[in-house]
């Protein structure tokens, strides 16, 4: 079985030979890859850590978004698999604990969960009229959009700093998420 740290190594070194065009170059490929081995993977020892924190980064979210006036709390739903931390983070934020049921409603959807858990998420996180941001580690938006049903997925890409509010974050998503103003919406939040 593949390890997380191997799993997101592959991914990040996929990613970089995709960014240079270089998937259909074989040879050019490999030379990346034994190039970049060492420092993708440590960018993934640093996600799988980042990722195990994530519940502090939803919380984080949470604050800076209704400290920032992006959204009132009233208009934030809380869904945690744990139901007393989702009342105790409602009782300090304002925001409201809802059921899965109550997705349907939701115009955007975060997604700030252990990327181990997503397959078994989505298939009730998948909303037909809803707009994805997604906070997971190693998850790319191909992923998203296959497990999800739509192409309104955006991906984010903070780093620890984001717990703080003074993150560097990439933001990537497609054009329908462009279009959506979903992507729009995330460089609001991040």
């Amino acid at each position: 079985m593949t390890s997380n740290l191997d799993l997101l190594t592959q991914i990040n070194l996929d990613d970089l030979v995709s960014s240079f065009g270089w998937a259909d170059r074989p040879l050019l490929a490999r030379f990346l890859r034994r190039l970049f081995l060492r420092p993708a993977r440590t960018f993934a020892a640093q996600m799988v850590e980042f990722d195990d924190g994530v519940g502090k980064l939803g919380l984080a979210l949470l604050e800076g978004v209704t400290a920032q006036g992006v959204l009132p709390p009233a208009e934030i739903g809380l869904l945690d698999a744990n139901a007393a931390r989702a009342q105790d983070v409602a009782a300090r934020t304002g925001a409201r604990v809802i059921t899965p049921a109550d997705l349907g409603r939701a115009e955007r959807i975060l997604i700030s969960l252990q990327p181990r858990v997503f397959p078994e998420a989505a298939e009730w996180l998948a909303q037909p009229n809803a707009g994805y941001i997604s906070t997971m580690a190693g998850v790319p938006v191909s992923a998203l959009t296959r497990r999800l049903g739509t192409k309104r997925v955006v991906r984010v890409m903070p780093n620890l700093a984001a717990t703080i509010g003074h993150s560097q974050t990439a933001i990537t998503g497609p054009r329908e998420a462009g279009d959506a103003g979903d992507l729009a919406f995330a460089h609001q939040i991040f």
